[in-house]
């Protein structure tokens, strides 16, 4: 539905990144990005609404990465980006571009290899408890 790599794609990506941080004390980024409203636009506008809200998020995201980023659909609404090289104080210009794109209107948050953790799934938890705050 929206040409993004999938949550088995971000666990092979990760272990590569994480890997790659802890041989080379390279910093890397992932931030966890909910689609806002979605349930209502599916309730009350139809499936298809939603799909197209999800496409332009995912366009918007593909538009707005660096050639070494990735951008993963996870759930239904959550989306994951694996930013190398990045540290969090980063993310929020990527969120900024994904705005200027057009993107719908969406929460997010941002955990640091290292900082917040060490595996992408202990990353995802913190970035995504960012996402709930927010």
């Amino acid at each position: 539905l929206t040409a993004l790599l999938n949550r088995r794609a971000l666990e092979r990506d990760g272990r590569r990144e994480s890997g790659r941080a802890a041989r080379y004390g390279h910093d890397f980024s992932v931030m966890v990005i909910d689609l806002d409203g979605l349930k209502e636009v599916n309730d009350t506008e139809g499936h298809l609404a939603g799909d197209i809200r999800l496409r332009l998020l995912s366009s918007c995201l593909l538009q707005s990465l660096r050639t070494s980023d990735s951008a993963y659909r996870i759930g239904g609404d959550e989306f994951v980006l694996l930013l190398p090289e990045m540290e969090t104080s980063g993310t929020a210009a990527v969120a900024e571009r994904i705005i200027a794109h057009g993107a719908p209107p969406f929460s997010w948050g941002a955990a640091l290899y290292g900082a917040d953790g060490s595996d992408v799934e202990s990353l995802i938890g913190v970035a995504d408890g960012r996402v709930s705050a927010a």
